[in-house]
């Protein structure tokens, strides 16, 4: 339910993580999740696409080796979503741009995914968004920035198009990202971060962090991605990483 307080297991939801009902030109939802992460089907907002290279490029060149891993009906399921969307988001369609990205994304070139959710998050989409300042932030497909990470947070936690699962996601990410800085005043803004993110207790990353800020031990924080599979949701994660204990380039 939207507006007033929503229940979700019983418990009553803060006002704070409720997300105002879009308008018809901001139809959003989710489709079927794939294992690149939720597919978008709606009518999105129409702006100004930038056409990328051919999109058999997504398949090609340091995304080979990662491919090797999805069979034949992946690969061909994959580039039957390009040549399905495509088009639509070089015409500016954010529903079909958030779905080229992740559908690089599961084809492992990040470099075209980060370039597609930066395109889709210009449009104002929370959720892209999220999914942008986590690219900058861990450095995944684009140079490393902080600075823009956290303003991509920032403007996704306040955005009005957004599930309150991505709301929840930018929340504990920038979180991590404050923890990283190791001053009071950011350890500070971590922990009202991680209280938010916690308020439904459907968390549990954000609920462990919270759990080690309280007893002063935080040994390892995860940057796991909350909604994909663990092969995608893992990649980037510091702690469960194919390179644990340094960021992924």
């Amino acid at each position: 339910q939207r507006g007033g307080v929503t229940a979700r297991g019983g418990e009553a939801r803060p006002q704070r993580f409720l997300i105002p009902t879009p308008g018809r030109r901001f139809r959003y939802c989710l489709g079927k999740r794939e294992e690149g992460g939720a597919r978008y089907r709606s009518q999105g907002v129409q702006g100004v696409g930038e056409a990328d290279p051919n999109p058999q490029a997504g398949i090609t060149g340091d995304s080979r080796e990662r491919n090797e891993s999805l069979d034949m009906t992946s690969l061909e399921r994959e580039q039957r979503y390009l040549r399905r969307w495509r088009s639509k988001a070089i015409r500016g369609d954010s529903v079909a741009m958030a779905n080229v990205a992740a559908t690089y994304r599961v084809l492992g070139n990040y470099r075209l995914a980060a370039r597609w959710w930066r395109k889709v998050a210009e449009q104002g989409d929370g959720n892209a968004l999220t999914e942008w300042g986590y690219c900058l932030q861990h450095g995944v497909g684009v140079r490393r920035n902080t600075k823009a990470a956290e303003r991509a947070y920032r403007a996704a936690i306040t955005s009005k198009v957004i599930t309150d699962y991505a709301r929840e996601e930018a929340v504990y990410h920038l979180a991590v990202l404050f923890l990283d800085r190791h001053s009071a005043s950011s350890r500070r803004a971590a922990l009202k971060l991680l209280r938010l993110a916690t308020a439904d207790q459907d968390y549990p990353q954000a609920e462990t962090l919270l759990r080690s800020m309280g007893s002063g031990d935080i040994q390892s924080i995860c940057t796991c991605h909350r909604h994909l599979r663990p092969r995608l949701a893992q990649r980037h994660c510091r702690v469960h990483g194919p390179r644990r204990g340094r960021p992924v380039q």
